[in-house]
């Protein structure tokens, strides 16, 4: 009933009639508080419905452009909208329900989403406030993903300040846990970073009851993984992924359970799949095996010398068979992780630059992928963007130098077509070839069946160009016109001709044709008129405009010659 109420208001209020009194900043006013209506029902589809609306008035109010930005925010729409609203709200600068700073604050934030990290500093200066130096660490984190020392050394020390200048603010104790879990990835912890690892696991525990994932994230770094674990899964019904590695890890659950819990998840990580897999082939997997081997060995070692004296080979052979028990024990648990993997239904991400979020997003059912989709800038604009056909690429859009290519597989990887600024390339079959991502198996042989695409070859526009067989775009020379070109081997054109649409009925007619000679324009013939009958020709000498003749009364003797 509310949300009915605030329609019909809303109805009401955009059929008011301007006068030369209208007050504009009231009106402005009025619509941000149905906005924020709308938002503590948890509506914001229809806050941002009524912000869109309310645009006519954000020169009198930045409230609405910030307000818009921030639901716009929310609700994950394109970052480009966002800096645009954003923009104009720092712009008109009359504020009256937020500030300057707001608007600085969320600009930063989605700078730094889109990795952005050193403007997004440049933008915060002179803000105070927990929210600012919080946001100040997050863009050091993606400046360069924290893979330079001198970078993580400022991290570090910003941290620790901000520990005991915000010593209830749970929030940095979490940013600087999961900081250092992406940096395991791709290096080892610093000393000092250990030092303050060690002096957050000591405040930790005040906090777990407020965010029960602190709890995991401990244990990563802790000697008492076990009991932090056990209160962690034992709290929760849907473990993170994290939890679910550390608990295989550390010998707390089995290989069954842990599946369990991965089977269960909607998304899963790539680089916590390649943690996981990296350790279950290990030695470190088979700790357990090997202490029994030992004592086995060990309750033996009195009968070697009496072995050696009589020849006896059978400690070689027990050796051997033990090594052999423990190499197919592997393999089988190997085997179950990878039959696992085949019937996953859910999405597996990847975040590249370890910034904390996915650039890419890879979607299965059954194991068979369905999707990849990558967004580099993660502004909601994706650079590739590929569907599946039964686990190959059928069709997808490829940014190419701020220009969206679309393309078809006709049998993957062989092209069919090509679609670039308007500009339609079309292949013969099998003829060209563009495999835009690798599709291996995960780990070797063992995920036959299953695999995670990663990015191919890079793609150019003069390979499109010099490996069709005809291209269609839009004539440079005559308005509304379409070009058809047909080409030979390696993209050099023999034919091409001049489409226009019929002024009455459905089709097209054809006003020129040109033929070529080793590439290059030799001649073409032009309907002028546009009734049928070609009326004029073109010649050319070494592809250059040469000769123009003209015979408008079809009588076949030209009577206008131009050289």
């Amino acid at each position: 009933m509310r949300h009915f109420v605030l329609f019909i208001s809303l109805l009401l209020l955009s059929a008011l009639p301007l006068t030369a009194e209208t007050d504009e900043a009231a009106i402005a006013g009025t619509y941000l508080q149905f906005a924020q209506s709308a938002l503590d029902t948890g509506r914001l589809d229809i806050a941002e419905t009524v912000l869109l609306r309310a645009q006519d008035y954000a020169g009198a109010s930045s409230d609405i452009s910030y307000f818009l930005a921030d639901i716009q925010n929310r609700l994950d729409r394109p970052l480009v909208a966002v800096l645009q609203n954003l923009q104009a709200a720092l712009q008109t600068g009359r504020w009256k329900v937020f500030n300057e700073d707001d608007a600085k604050l969320l600009l930063a934030k989605t700078l730094i989403t889109l990795c952005q990290g050193n403007m997004a500093l440049g933008i915060m200066q002179g803000i105070e406030g927990a929210d600012a130096d919080l946001l100040r660490l997050q863009a050091l984190a993606v400046a360069d993903g924290g893979r330079t020392s001198a970078n993580s050394a400022e991290i570090c020390a910003q941290t620790d300040k901000n520990l005991s200048k915000y010593p209830e603010d749970v929030r940095f104790i979490d940013f600087y846990l999961a900081y250092c879990i992406r940096q395991t990835e791709v290096r080892g912890i610093e000393p000092a970073e250990r030092v303050l690892i060690d002096k957050i696991l000591t405040l930790t525990p005040y906090f777990y009851a407020e965010n029960p994932e602190l709890l995991w994230k401990a244990a990563w770094f802790s000697d008492t993984d076990s009991s932090l674990l056990e209160r962690y899964l034992k709290g929760t019904t849907n473990p993170a992924s994290e939890a679910l590695f550390l608990a295989l890890r550390n010998g707390f659950w089995d290989d069954d359970k842990v599946i369990a819990g991965l089977s269960a998840k909607n998304t899963l990580d790539w680089g916590l799949l390649n943690r996981l897999w990296a350790f279950i082939a290990s030695d470190t997997a088979d700790a357990s095996d090997t202490a029994d081997t030992s004592e086995a060995n060990a309750s033996n070692t009195g009968n070697t010398s009496e072995a050696d004296e009589t020849g006896d080979t059978s400690d070689t052979s027990d050796t051997t068979n033990t090594a052999d028990d423990k190499e197919q024990a592997r393999n089988d648990r190997l085997a179950l992780y990878s039959n696992a993997l085949k019937t996953f239904s859910g999405f597996i991400t990847e975040d590249d630059n370890l910034d904390g979020r996915a650039e890419i997003k890879v979607s299965y059912q059954k194991g068979v992928p369905q999707s990849y989709l990558f967004d580099y800038a993660q502004d909601g604009l994706p650079d590739w963007n590929i569907l599946f056909q039964d686990g190959k690429p059928l069709s997808g859009t490829i940014r190419l130098q701020d220009k969206a290519v679309s393309l078809t597989w006709k049998s993957y990887p062989a092209l069919s077509t090509a679609n670039s600024g308007g500009t339609t390339y079309t292949y013969r079959p099998g003829e060209f070839s563009y495999p835009a991502l690798k599709l291996e198996p995960f780990f070797e042989a063992w995920n036959e069946g299953f695999v995670y695409p990663g990015r191919g070859q890079e793609l150019s526009e003069l390979a499109l160009a010099s490996s069709a067989a005809s291209i269609v775009r839009p004539s440079e020379h005559f308005a509304g016109a379409t070009e058809t070109i047909e080409t030979g081997k390696g993209g050099v054109p023999f034919h091409s001709k001049l489409t226009v649409p019929k002024e009455e009925g459905s089709g097209t007619i054809v006003i020129a044709e040109t033929a070529y000679q080793n590439g290059l324009p030799l001649s073409t013939r032009l309907d002028m008129d546009r009734n049928g009958k070609y009326d004029t020709l073109w010649r050319y000498t070494d592809g250059i405009l040469s000769q123009i003749e003209s015979d408008f009364d079809g009588d076949e003797i030209y009577e206008i010659e131009l050289r």
